[in-house]
C-alpha cells in the first residue's frame, strides 16, 4: 500500500474522531469528583439570597367567604347547662295556699240621707277567716341555661260573718274578698352560689285586681233606737299594675334531694282605687218609709306589696322534673284603700304546698 494513502486516510479519521473525544472529556471533568477517606469531606459553600424575597416566594391569603349558619339560636351548650338540666321545653307549676285572710277595713266618708240627716259611714269587717288560694303557672324553658318565661294567675276568695250587739239593736256584719293577680316574669336559670346553696331570680310585671266590702244590716232595734241607721256599707275595688321582682333559694341538706327553701317576692302596683258608701235611714219605725243615700269616691294610688316564704323542698333524685315544697308564707299588701279619711291593708299568712311539673 501507498504510505501517501495511508496517510491520507489516518489524516481524515483524526479530524472526525478527535472533537467528539474533546467534548467528552469536557463532561467528566464536570462530574463531581469521589472524595477519599484521607481527603476528609470538603466544606460545602454558602449560598446566600439576594434579598429574602428572592428566598421565601410571596404567598397571599383569599379572603375567607363567611356563610350565615344554619343552626338555630340557643344550641344546647353542655358548658353552660348544668348536667342534670332538662332540654328546653314547657313546664307547669301548682300552689295551693291555706292562709288565714285578715283586712283592716277603715273605709270612712260622709253619706247625706234624705235632704238633711248626714251620717259617717264607717263598717268594720268581719273576721274573714282560711281559705285556699290555688296559684297556676305555665311558663317555657330555653335551652343553654338562659332562663325561662313564667306566666302565672292566681286567686282569693274569702268572706266571713258575725252578729253584733250594740245600743242600736242585733245587728248583722258580713264581709267579703276577691283577689285576681296575674304576673308575667322572666326567671333564671337555677344557679349556685356554693356546693350546697342554689338561687333562681325572676323580674316582671304584675297585674292586680283586688275588691272587698262590709255590710251591716239592723236585725232587732232597740227600744230607744229610731231616728237612726238600719243599713250600712261600703266597699272599695283597686286595680293596678307595675313592677315585680323575686329571689329563691335553695339550701341542699345532708339527704338527697332535700333541701331548705326561702323566697321573697316584691311589687309595686300603680292604680286606682273606686270606693262607694250607702246607707238606709230610718226616721219613725223600721217599717215607715226609709231614706237612703250614698257616696263615691274615687283616686289614684301606689300599693305596695311584699311577701316570703320559707319552707322544706324535696327533688326525688331519679325524677329530675318533678319538685315538692311546702312550708310557711306571709304577704302584705299596704295603701289598698288609701283615699280620702280611709285606709285599709290586707294580709295573708299560713301554709303553701307547691308541686313544680316539666313536660
Amino acid at each position: 500500500m501507498d504510505m501517501a494513502k495511508v496517510s491520507m486516510v489516518l489524516s481524515i479519521l483524526v479530524a472526525m474522531i478527535g472533537p467528539r473525544l474533546s467534548h467528552c472529556q469536557t463532561q467528566s471533568s464536570s462530574l463531581p469528583k469521589t472524595i477519599s477517606a484521607d481527603e476528609g469531606p470538603r466544606p460545602q459553600p454558602i449560598v446566600i439570597p439576594a434579598s429574602p424575597l428572592d428566598a421565601t416566594p410571596l404567598h397571599y391569603a383569599t379572603p375567607a367567604i363567611v356563610t350565615p349558619s344554619s343552626s338555630p339560636y340557643f344550641e344546647h351548650d353542655p358548658l353552660l347547662a348544668s348536667p342534670d338540666e332538662l332540654w328546653p321545653g314547657w313546664f307547669g307549676n301548682v300552689e295551693l295556699d291555706v292562709v288565714g285572710v285578715h283586712v283592716k277595713n277603715r273605709l270612712t266618708n260622709q253619706v247625706t240621707v234624705g235632704q238633711f240627716q248626714t251620717d259617717t259611714v264607717h263598717v268594720g269587717g268581719a273576721v274573714l277567716g282560711w281559705t285556699v288560694a290555688p296559684k297556676l303557672e305555665v311558663g317555657y324553658k330555653l335551652p343553654s341555661g338562659s332562663g325561662e318565661f313564667v306566666l302565672g294567675y292566681r286567686f282569693q276568695i274569702a268572706d266571713g260573718s258575725a252578729e253584733s250587739s250594740s245600743d242600736q239593736g242585733l245587728a248583722h256584719v258580713r264581709s267579703r274578698l276577691d283577689a285576681n293577680i296575674i304576673d308575667l316574669d322572666y326567671a333564671s336559670q337555677e344557679c349556685s352560689l356554693s356546693p350546697h346553696w342554689d338561687f333562681r331570680w325572676k323580674i316582671g310585671a304584675r297585674l292586680a285586681m283586688v275588691y272587698f266590702d262590709s255590710q251591716y244590716q239592723l236585725l232587732s232595734p232597740a227600744i230607744h233606737f229610731l231616728p237612726g241607721p238600719v243599713a250600712t256599707g261600703n266597699s272599695n275595688y283597686f286595680v293596678g299594675a307595675g313592677p315585680h321582682a323575686g329571689l329563691e333559694v335553695w339550701r341542699q341538706l345532708g339527704y338527697p334531694g332535700l333541701s331548705l327553701y326561702g323566697k321573697v317576692e316584691a311589687a309595686t302596683l300603680i292604680g286606682r282605687i273606686h270606693q262607694n258608701f250607702d246607707e238606709t235611714f230610718a226616721f219613725r219605725s223600721v217599717h215607715s218609709p226609709l231614706a237612703e243615700g250614698s257616696t263615691s269616691l274615687n283616686g289614684p294610688q301606689g300599693v305596695p306589696v311584699l311577701s316570703f316564704a320559707l319552707g322544706i323542698s324535696y327533688q326525688p333524685v331519679s325524677w329530675h322534673n318533678c319538685r315538692f315544697t311546702l312550708g310557711y308564707v306571709f304577704e302584705n299588701w299596704w295603701s289598698l284603700g288609701q283615699v280620702g279619711l280611709s285606709s285599709a291593708e290586707m294580709t295573708n299568712q299560713g301554709l303553701f304546698l307547691r308541686s313544680e311539673i316539666d313536660f
